[in-house]
């Protein structure tokens, strides 16, 4: 299956994020140049466009590359890669299902994408509506973290 692949390394190491036409070649040639073992977790359809949401989603917790901190967010996202990367196609929007359970964590995360989309736009007109997606989620982001610590 061709698609977007997350390959992790070792047991609990990080975790790399790609896209390939074989993913499980493209395990080998990683294995080749590292000491622990790797792992295919995953492989889902999806679009190189679809890979670096992905990728702009999980910023706060990029290493390095693709590769990203083997962490609850990061688990989540591998876990419901399948329905995100559908949403994503669908509606083309970073609108994604966080599943932080603090608001202020959130607008966090969410001003990360927001840097990374300005580092990297991709086109014109895909930068434009993702930047007014991820503002709107800012705000939204912050208005729930104010009422939050209000509460």
């Amino acid at each position: 299956m061709s698609g977007i692949y997350f390959i992790q390394q070792g047991d609990d190491g990080p975790i790399k994020i790609g896209t390939s036409d074989n993913p499980e070649k493209r395990l080998q040639q990683l294995q080749g140049s590292h000491h622990e073992t790797l792992r295919l977790l995953k492989v889902v359809e999806g679009s190189n466009w679809a890979e670096k949401r992905l990728h702009q989603h999980l910023a706060a917790f990029r290493l390095r590359g693709e590769w990203f901190e083997n962490c609850a967010e990061v688990l989540r996202v591998v876990e419901i890669a399948e329905a995100m990367v559908n949403e994503m196609s669908r509606t083309r929007s970073v609108r994604l299902p966080l599943s932080v359970t603090n608001a202020s964590t959130r607008a966090r995360e969410l001003a990360a994408i927001h840097d990374a989309l300005v580092k990297n736009p991709g086109s014109e007109d895909d930068a434009a509506d993702l930047f007014a997606e991820v503002g709107r989620e800012i705000w939204r982001a912050r208005q729930d973290a104010m009422a939050e610590d209000a509460a």
